[in-house]
């Protein structure tokens, strides 16, 4: 078995921390035995997505993981007192290892670059291969990077994930709302809408700039039309939860019901996505927790400088294979400045087969080794050879 030593810059919202903290419980499982330290530089974004964790406390263990701060700033860098390194590291994201840390690693330790999971196809060159280094004393490192195909590190999926899923479903929305009521300090009221039967409901987590009160405008107008209920759902962060409150007052006779929920654990925030009709995700973590939800969702990938983003979110859309509305849909929603959006992939018709593709695609993946049955096994073979 072995030891991990996990690495995380905290950079921008919770998507570093959410992978970092979802790899490590996973890695840490005790059918797989493995010892993991997480070392992060900002514990008040972790113990928003982790309740459990106290910001305050720079040593503490969850889960079976040894969560450890990471000083980044100031004296604490220089006089920081760091144990011996486990036989792995993961650098996430390109965060970089401390140098203190880093001189301790020999030959036979490994270094593992961790990338963010892309659909692109340079992603199953790039997999695996040798970083450079300057002498053979040096740990040997590696580029590893999750994705769709058999030739990338696969996906993060914790074990029984998908059968987890589909017992979920299997319940009544009465029942699944009834256990998330608590947790997500619902209303009396919200609770009495989200248990409808014909409520559709729409979960909304993603950065400033999304065209949601474009969204709940259409929504609106197709409410008055339908009389049909519907329950918008804001994750804890989002600022557009005021701009759509404001367009309700200054359009009132619907029958539409904002909900703004606390900030919550991953599993609870997971059966939330289990939970709703339609999920609008942002980032990398809510993204594949998206996907592994089965539902519809849309897509709203990290805005990046030169619009790298938008060739991520191609790559994915080739990749999945979506109704031709959807993929109009996806791309006229993270380019909203540009045009306005054709919300036909709504209609019930061409959600249904949207929620199909997905089904089909998880299916396929479920039979593709995980991320973390790829690191340790790779980290097995390496470290092998490195002795």
């Amino acid at each position: 078995m072995f030891g991990f030593d996990i690495f995380c810059r905290v950079i921008d919202y919770f998507g570093d921390a959410g992978v970092c903290w979802r790899l490590a419980q996973s890695l840490a499982d005790p059918s797989y035995g493995h010892s993991v330290r997480l070392w992060v530089d900002n514990l008040h974004t972790l113990a928003r997505i982790e309740p459990k964790i106290n910001p305050r406390k720079k040593h503490q263990v969850h889960n079976h993981v040894d969560i450890k701060f990471w000083p980044t700033k100031g004296d604490n860098t220089i006089h920081f007192s760091w144990p011996n390194p486990y036989q792995v590291a993961i650098e996430t994201f390109s965060c970089g290892l401390p140098n203190a840390f880093a001189v301790q690693m020999k030959g036979a330790h490994i270094h593992i670059n961790l990338d963010h999971l892309s659909a692109e196809k340079w992603v199953e060159y790039a997999h695996g291969l040798s970083l450079f280094r300057h002498s053979f004393k040096e740990p040997a490192a590696y580029y590893f990077a999750p994705g769709f195909s058999q030739n990338t590190g696969g996906l993060l999926r914790e074990k029984n994930l998908l059968k987890n899923i589909q017992q979920w479903h299997r319940q009544s929305k009465s029942q699944q709302w009834a256990q998330l009521a608590t947790p997500l300090k619902l209303h009396r009221q919200h609770l009495k809408e989200l248990v409808k039967e014909k409520t559709r409901i729409f979960f909304l987590f993603q950065y400033e700039h999304a065209p949601i009160q474009k969204l709940i405008s259409y929504l609106h107008a197709q409410q008055t039309l339908t009389k049909q209920n519907m329950v918008f759902i804001f994750a804890a962060d989002q600022v557009n939860y005021i701009h759509a409150k404001n367009f309700l007052k200054q359009n009132p006779n619907h029958s539409i019901h904002l909900v703004q929920l606390p900030y919550v654990s991953q599993k609870i925030f997971d059966k939330i996505l289990w939970s709703c009709d339609f999920n609008f995700v942002r980032g990398e973590d809510s993204f594949l927790r998206a996907l592994w939800a089965q539902k519809p969702f849309i897509w709203q990938p990290y805005p990046q400088a030169q619009q790298q983003h938008l060739l991520k979110l191609k790559a994915w859309l080739d990749t999945v294979k979506l109704p031709a509305a959807v993929n109009t849909f996806h791309w006229q929603w993270n380019q909203s400045y540009k045009q306005t959006i054709d919300f036909n992939a709504l209609n019930p018709v061409i959600s249904n087969a949207w929620k199909k593709r997905i089904k089909q695609l998880v299916h396929r993946l479920q039979y593709q080794p995980t991320l973390t049955c790829q690191i340790a096994q790779f980290a097995k073979m390496k470290t092998a050879k490195a002795l």
